[in-house]
């Protein structure tokens, strides 16, 4: 070897002679000697180790001993022909690994245990890994090349250059072999294939002539042909760098699998003919995936078919959304919907209440003019108080100037549906309708103006008081700050007439009817005109307790509880005790007036006072002290607070509960009481017999129990 070192020397003179030939003879000879190669053994382990050069393929088959060590079985080498020497990296690798399994096929084919398969490049381990499928985006030739190989039982393992340098020597100094007419023509089949027949109208030298020209696809096949990089910065090569496994380069055409990859000055000719029937995104999607491909190839189909006029304007619809339902207000009165009804030749205003479902449905008299509107709110403002938000249509006859301003005034937040969609007021046009089908069947029996009134007044006051499927209240609240009471029970004594807080009037003294008392507004925010002030409430004998409510428009609210419940002990007997009678009196029923719990606990605070009376006229206090009798019924009257449980929805519920457990209840705490006396019983007999634990009192006991 020492005549070709000389040779490879730096500044040594090329000079080719008879030692020099005499040298490669020699490791030729040394090569397939007894002392190199072995002979074969079927049972030893079958190691092919193979490479690539730039001009050649190298295989050597490896025989394993049971030592570890490895001697040569056979060699085998090839020229790469013209087209082979354009295959990128990837490909000749492979080419060099069915190159040696058809080498060496009488050795490999059809052995139970599979053969070692090494190769010095890391993707095609896992491309022809049997384990794992191929993708269909790989090159052809690979995926012809995996079907080639899985006829073969084998376990393709990588192997680091360093390592492998016989299979290497081989394909830098290949032996002159001609490939066979039928792989030649397979490899024509597979670039012209889909090239022929799949192509749009572009012609084919155009995309040769593209790709030329394309800066970025001639960095490409630069890497296909001399190795790709570990990595790349380069953003528009990074693309086909993660695909590297998949392409190829055939004839001039750059190739991703079976489809050609287009140059950047062809896309929007491409892109043009994909849509030029119109087509839907998916449809160009399905054509451009079975013919071409480039970077972004979907978003510039999406922006293609979405820039399209014509598309456009022929496109469905898209589905509606569900509505989305008002968010439900804090309290009554504080988002309100109006709307106008017309029947004929009448025009009314109706008015519901989102939290309480409360609907009023006013006639409007003097036609829907602005100053009509806004007298008929007044009304309802100073019943049941200035709402905070007031919802309507984009009906002119509401939705004006005058009225925004009238809104502004007032501290009211107007709001109005979207145009062309009174959906969004969904909750007043069904009080419409609701108030419409009423209407209706009372015109149906020729009814007079004034008696379709009454009609609306009496469906009005039975909807009300009918359970509502979103409230669940069989009566439904008055909309203001705290809901009202029933008539009976909410009677005010003021000045020698006796009203009702939900406008109800009963005789006074002289046997007339005195107007209703309507409800306070609602908040403390100046109405045009003001409203005036509520009459003030007196017991009748202390004059500290009288109270004006100037300020407090609420029903049942904190003064008012504090005046009564001050001035209760002390009114006057030819007064208070009067209230139960006259409530009883006014009532519709009087058998379920007296049923009802609220006035039984009516009756019971009131007790306290006729015992008194009973007292002084008989001669029980003699026997009886008087006063602890009284002490002890006055404290009955605390049950009247049980009647706030009205306003509260949560103590409701607690009532319904302990009514509805109420079994169960009493049962538990018989078992806990029971429990506690076999405990204590227990305690007591554990310890009876200890002289350290006896109690002075129960020694006490015993006694007299012994006794």
């Amino acid at each position: 070897m020492s005549p070709l070192h000389e040779l490879l020397k730096a500044g040594a003179a090329w000079q080719w002679g008879a030692r020099q030939r005499q040298a490669v003879a020699a490791v030729r000879r040394e090569l397939a000697s007894e002392r190199v190669l072995a002979h074969f053994d079927p049972a030893a382990q079958l190691v092919l180790a193979v490479d690539a050069g730039p001009h050649g393929l190298g295989a050597v088959l490896l025989q394993r001993a049971q030592d570890g060590s490895e001697r040569p079985l056979a060699y085998g080498s090839r020229s790469l022909n013209a087209s082979e020497r354009n295959y990128s990296q990837i490909q000749k690798e492979a080419t060099a690994i069915i190159f040696g399994v058809k080498r060496f096929h009488q050795y490999l084919y059809g052995r139970s245990d599979p053969f070692i398969l090494q190769t010095d490049h890391r993707p095609l381990v896992s491309i022809f890994n049997q384990n794992s499928g191929i993708s269909v985006t790989t090159a052809l030739r690979l995926q012809r090349y995996a079907i080639i190989l899985s006829a073969y039982n084998y376990v393709i393992q990588y192997t680091s250059s360093a390592n492998n340098v016989v299979a290497d020597y081989f394909s830098r100094a290949p032996v002159a072999e001609t490939v066979s007419d039928s792989d030649r023509e397979f490899d024509m089949y597979t670039s012209l294939k889909f090239l022929d027949e799949s192509t749009p109208a572009v012609l084919l030298d155009d995309i040769k002539r593209a790709t030329d020209n394309d800066e970025v696809l001639k960095i490409v096949i630069k890497y296909m042909q001399h190795g790709w990089p570990r990595s790349v910065r380069c953003q528009s090569v990074l693309p086909y760098f993660r695909c590297k496994a998949d392409l190829q380069y055939e004839n001039g055409y750059l190739l991703r699998g079976h489809k050609v990859i287009i140059p950047s000055s062809l896309r929007e000719r491409m892109l043009v003919e994909l849509h030029s029937t119109h087509l839907g995104v998916v449809k160009m999607k399905c054509n451009a995936r079975a013919r071409m491909w480039w970077p972004g190839i979907d978003a510039d189909i999406e922006r293609c078919a979405g820039a399209c006029g014509t598309c456009v304007s022929v496109r469905a619809a898209p589905p509606r959304e569900p509505p989305a339902p008002w968010p439900r207000p804090a309290g009554p009165w504080q988002r309100v919907h109006i709307d106008y009804m017309s029947l004929g030749q009448s025009v009314y205003l109706v008015v519901v209440d989102s939290y309480s479902k409360w609907v009023e449905c006013l006639l409007m008299n003097n036609g829907t003019a602005t100053s009509a509107l806004i007298s008929k709110l007044k009304y309802l403002f100073s019943v049941f108080g200035i709402c905070n938000t007031l919802v309507s249509d984009n009906d002119a006859k509401i939705n004006s100037s005058q009225f925004r301003e009238f809104c502004s005034n007032n501290g009211i937040k107007y709001m109005t549906s979207p145009i062309y969609h009174p959906a969004s007021n969904g909750q007043a046009e069904n009080a419409v309708r609701t108030c419409k089908r009423m209407i209706k069947c009372a015109i149906s029996d020729n009814l007079p103006q004034t008696i379709i009134c009454e009609r609306l007044l009496e469906y009005l006051f039975v909807y009300r008081n009918t359970e509502h499927c979103v409230t669940v209240h069989t009566e439904a609240p008055v909309p203001s700050a705290v809901a009202a009471d029933p008539p009976v029970e909410q009677i005010v004594e003021e000045e020698g007439h006796v009203e009702c807080e939900r406008g109800i009037s009963v005789p006074n003294t002289s046997g007339q009817l005195d107007p209703p008392l309507t409800p306070p507004r609602q908040a403390d925010r100046p109405l045009t005109p003001t409203s005036p002030p509520r009459s003030m409430i007196s017991c009748g004998s202390h004059s500290n307790c009288d109270r004006l409510y100037k300020t407090c428009g609420r029903l049942g609210c904190a003064a008012e509880t504090a005046v009564t419940m001050t001035c209760s002990a002390r009114v006057p007997l030819h007064r208070y005790p009067s209230r139960y009678p006259l409530s009883s009196w006014v009532a519709p029923n009087i058998i379920e007036f007296i049923k009802s719990p609220v006035n039984l606990i009516d009756f019971i605070a009131t007790l306290s006072f006729y015992m008194d009376v009973v007292v002084e006229i008989t001669e029980v206090r003699k026997n009886v002290d008087r006063a602890d009798i009284l002490e002890f019924i006055s404290i009955i009257k605390i049950l009247r607070l049980f009647k706030l449980t009205r306003h509260s929805p949560g103590l409701k519920i607690l009532v319904h509960t302990f009514k509805a457990s109420a079994k169960e209840l009493t049962l538990l705490v018989f078992f806990l009481v029971l429990g506690i006396v076999i405990f204590a019983s227990l305690v007591y007999y554990a310890e009876k017999s200890q002289p350290q634990t006896n109690h002075p009192m129960m020694d006490k006991l015993e006694d007299q129990i012994s006794k």
